[in-house]
């Protein structure tokens, strides 16, 4: 798969509580079925704001 040159990676962000598969997602059980991690990243929002907010993404 090509990917755009103006991307290297996408997040997928969950936030607030009530995910019946929050944890599921967040477990990395997702890549058993779609090999996603080499694009996308799945992660809770106080993971990606800590993120966002230290430079690291």
């Amino acid at each position: 798969m090509r990917q755009h040159p103006d991307f290297q990676k996408a997040y997928l962000v969950l936030g607030g509580s009530g995910w019946k598969l929050r944890d599921w997602y967040l477990s990395g059980e997702l890549n058993q079925y779609l090999n996603y991690e080499s694009w996308v990243t799945i992660c809770p929002l106080e993971q990606f704001i800590g993120q966002a907010n230290s430079g690291k993404l």
